[in-house]
């Protein structure tokens, strides 16, 4: 009897509420893991999944799907590790470049602009001709997707995004013409001054990046 009268006595306003709350938790936690697989980033991806399961528990699936998410996180980063080894014994001995391995596998082979640009221009140096001849090499060689991403200074010009975009612009037209890279394979983009490079300086460069097949950004 005392036990019917205090469930009596819960009014079904509490109920709602303990149930509203709980679908909200499970909302947000899915649409959390939404987007941090939507960036395809797996350092994201994983940190997403771990806190999920800390917060819930080994929901059904979860577990396995964060065993995939790990799986193929060090199978991308084993690839890039070999990849780099590779991509800096094709390329040793060329002062004009610079060749970082990213979390994601993907490795990046950054050109100066005063490699291969005259300054402030747009068009192919004749003193970057044999820089970008190793790299042409290297990209039919490897057949991995490649991009050419085009990144200006900090300076303060409405003109950053266009001439960053033109560099890379010219980089792809250079490789397709000299070295008739596969248009499958290889694109190219400008971001202006939105990014820095590894060392967190917004300068101006080109970057080819090698991607490792099942990893990195695309």
């Amino acid at each position: 009897m005392p036990r019917r009268k205090q469930a009596a006595a819960e009014k079904p306003e509490d109920k709602f509420i303990v149930l509203f709350t709980a679908l909200s938790m499970i909302l947000l936690a899915f649409f959390i893991m939404l987007n941090s697989m939507a960036t395809v980033d797996a350092s994201r991806t994983r940190a997403a999944m771990g806190s999920l399961v800390g917060t819930f528990g080994a929901l059904p699936g979860f577990e396995q799907q964060r065993l995939q998410v790990e799986l193929e996180y060090e199978s991308a980063k084993k690839k890039g590790n070999h990849l780099e080894k590779l991509v800096r014994t094709k390329l040793e001995g060329e002062t004009n470049l610079t060749v970082e391995q990213r979390e994601d596998g993907t490795i990046v082979v950054s050109v100066g602009p005063d490699v291969a640009f005259a300054k402030g221009g747009v068009e192919i140096s004749p003193r970057g001709f044999s820089t970008l001849d190793r790299l042409g090499e290297l990209i039919n060689e490897l057949k991995l997707p490649v991009r050419i991403e085009g990144y200006a200074d900090a300076s303060p010009s409405p003109s950053n995004w266009y001439l960053s975009a033109r560099r890379a612009a010219s980089v792809y037209r250079y490789l397709q013409a000299n070295h008739a890279v596969s248009p499958e394979l290889v694109t190219a983009a400008g971001y202006g001054d939105s990014t820095p490079d590894k060392n967190g300086n917004y300068r101006a460069r080109v970057e080819v990046i090698f991607i490792p097949k099942h990893g990195g950004r695309r």
